[in-house]
């Protein structure tokens, strides 16, 4: 966040725009999901803020199509494709669409130019988890030909490094724990941090915790025997439970007669 990704997909769907008022077989279009539903400044009329990407320097699209789920992409695509010859499309903040965008991607053809942004990594620090949690950004990225990195500065009081981190905060202040909501748009506050100054309480204890879920093997593991692994490795019961809480709300476990089998 603040890196100026932002600022530099608008630059470049701009100039795709100029090219095709002199190509008339070529059309752009720009999409995003509708979860993003942030106005980072003023409205200025707007009354829909799924129809805009703004950055946070004051840049804006309008006109900006909002999906529902990667699969308005099939149909957006092919009505394009039966009126212009090349296409140009657009997605901001790609990490809100389902992991049906993986297989979109796979299926465009070398006529048509894909230009997104969006965030890599969550404020876990982790791969950002797409929309179903059937998978992550890296999905993306490996079937991206060019990945151009922006990179923030970091925030925390002194530093000034280079930050490859989103921080998110409670309500209170405090940096969320790991277990909190994945996509939380527009009532939390977010801050680029560097590696030394990213702080999510309850990762290691997530990892930790997930270890012997992803052996338990097809008979399971019982839901006690984790709250004892918890308890053994002097994680509060509270944030145990919490984390396999998380673990269950993102499909990374079922539960089936108090036993735990992994599902991710």
């Amino acid at each position: 966040m603040a890196s100026g990704k932002t600022n530099d997909f608008i630059t470049k769907i701009n100039r795709w725009k100029a090219f095709v008022e002199i190509n008339t077989d070529a059309v752009v279009a720009v999409t995003k999901s509708d979860k993003d539903t942030r106005f980072l400044f003023d409205q200025q009329g707007i009354a829909d803020p799924t129809t805009v990407v703004q950055s946070r320097d004051g840049l804006m699209l309008k006109g900006v199509i909002p999906l529902a789920s990667s699969d308005d992409l099939f149909g957006l695509y092919d009505n394009l494709k039966k009126h212009h010859d090349k296409i140009i499309l657009g997605i901001s903040e790609i990490q809100f669409l389902d992991s049906g965008i993986l297989s979109f991607m796979k299926s465009i053809d070398s006529k048509t130019h894909l230009q997104w942004e969006g965030l890599i990594s969550s404020f876990r620090g982790e791969w950002y988890e797409l929309s179903d949690y059937k998978a992550t950004m890296r999905g993306v990225v490996k079937l991206t030909d060019h990945i151009e990195t922006h990179r923030s500065i970091c925030f925390y009081p002194g530093c000034g490094r280079f930050a490859d981190f989103t921080q998110r905060f409670s309500p209170e202040g405090e940096p969320d724990h790991w277990s909190s909501e994945l996509n939380v748009v527009g009532v939390k506050q977010y801050s680029p941090r560097c590696e030394l100054h990213h702080v999510v309480p309850g990762k290691e204890a997530a990892k930790f915790l997930i270890y012997p879920i992803n052996h338990a093997g097809d008979r399971g593991i019982p839901r006690s025997l984790m709250e004892a692994i918890g308890a053994y490795a002097g994680i509060p019961e509270d944030e145990t439970e919490s984390i396999l809480q998380a673990f269950e709300r993102e499909k990374k476990i079922i539960q089936k007669e108090e036993r735990i089998f992994p599902n991710y």
